[in-house]
């Protein structure tokens, strides 16, 4: 399949057997251009005492492989080890939502000296209950920080919302809407998640991306079958992979587009030579 204009990339999420600077390395390899990366425990952790040697490292391979950076700022159990989620930029808990902004800061920070093509992140939960009358305050609060964030990433790093279910912007609809309350939104970008849009019934997918594509900044493409939970290793699932990209591919979609498979990290390399594969197929 000829992918002309497209960038292919994996995420080491489906890699967390392997170190960071390995996985690139053998990515290469691979012919992928592009690789993900999420912090987590020891690894790109901004509390870690070595994140200037694991940064240091990590941009080098990058340098030598000639591989772009995607940074997923939705890091798992960074705040507290029984819990995944992280604080939520929409809290009504003042210190709650400073957290999540400095959270976000500190991975402007690590993205720009890394050089990352983009770096995307959800937003955190909503309030609960969710009412109309606090569906507006919640976009308020939320159109005030992610100016904020705008400002402090300037031209050293995009910034894109990845939609997600249990989140205030849960689904590429509401990314939309989202988007008549942020000031400059032609600087904030769409992270789109397949596996997102799947969930949330946003189809046909080809029309949500068409529809968004000055906005969309990166695509997270991963393997599901219908009512399931979570990543399938590619080829196991019902996605049609290569409809998916061929519709990117004829909107001139040039960003990065991510192979994740998640949760199979038992694999090891084998899951992203078979996801390379599939869509080489």
């Amino acid at each position: 399949m000829a992918r002309e204009r497209l960038t292919l990339g994996f995420h080491t999420a489906g890699l967390l057997l392997h170190d960071e600077p390995t996985a690139v390395e053998e990515l290469a390899k691979l012919g992928y251009s592009v690789v993900a990366v999420r912090p987590r425990r020891g690894h790109l952790d901004p509390r870690h005492p070595e994140l200037r040697s694991w940064i240091g490292r990590l941009r080098e391979v990058l340098e030598m492989t000639g591989l772009r950076l995607v940074l997923d700022a939705d890091g798992r159990f960074m705040y507290d080890p029984r819990v995944a989620a992280g604080p939520s930029l929409v809290s009504s808990s003042p210190s709650e939502a400073a957290a999540a902004r400095d959270w976000i800061c500190q991975m402007i920070d690590i993205g720009a000296d890394l050089g990352a093509e983009v770096l995307t992140f959800a937003v955190g939960e909503a309030p609960s209950p969710l009412s109309l009358a606090t569906d507006e305050l919640v976009l308020e609060r939320l159109a005030v920080q992610l100016g904020s964030l705008l400002s402090v990433a300037g031209d050293r790093v995009p910034l894109a919302v990845r939609p997600a279910a249990g989140q205030a912007i849960p689904t590429v609809a509401q990314f939309e809407r989202m988007m008549h309350w942020v000031e400059g939104p032609q600087e904030l970008r769409l992270a789109a998640d397949i596996g997102e849009m799947l969930a949330g019934g946003e189809l046909p997918i080809a029309d949500r991306l068409a529809r968004n594509i000055a906005a969309l900044g990166c695509v997270y493409l991963c393997d599901r079958i219908s009512g399931g939970v979570g990543d399938r290793r590619f080829g196991h699932g019902e996605v049609a992979l290569g409809r998916i990209i061929r519709s990117l591919d004829s909107l001139g979609f040039s960003g990065p587009v991510i192979l994740r498979v998640e949760g199979h990290s038992e694999c090891g390399l084998a899951a992203a030579a078979e996801a390379i594969a599939q869509l080489d197929a």
